[in-house]
């Protein structure tokens, strides 16, 4: 990291002496982030040219929202992997939303899920 990024001052690497894997590194890094915005975004990602303007404007469209996710697709753009999970405490049942789906995605309107799905 520091070779390909050590010059950019807005960039600062922090290093863990043990790897605790993936959402370990991640809460590090928000330990560190300043800002009113902290993206996460895996490094072998293939984003659209306006996921993030669509995101900061929902989040500043409507100051009750606490965490924004997209939807995320299959490599080849083909399936859907999912746009978030609902979960259900009465039915103790879990919904991974849109999850298999195929054809044309468009931007699926804003919704309120349980949590935000990651990629893996």
């Amino acid at each position: 990291m520091e070779k390909t990024f050590g010059d950019d001052k807005r960039l600062r690497v922090f290093r863990s002496a043990q790897n605790f894997g993936f959402s370990a590194g991640n809460n590090l890094g928000f330990h560190h982030a300043k800002g009113e915005y902290i993206v996460f975004l895996n490094n072998d990602t293939i984003a659209d040219p306006y996921w993030f303007a669509a995101l900061f404007s929902t989040m500043e469209n409507d100051k009750t929202i606490g965490l924004a996710g997209s939807t995320i697709l299959s490599i080849d753009g083909e399936k859907l992997r999912g746009a978030g999970g609902l979960w259900s405490d009465y039915l103790l049942f879990l919904y991974l939303v849109g999850t298999g789906r195929r054809g044309d995605f468009e931007f699926i309107p804003t919704f309120e899920v349980s949590f935000q799905l990651g990629a893996r």
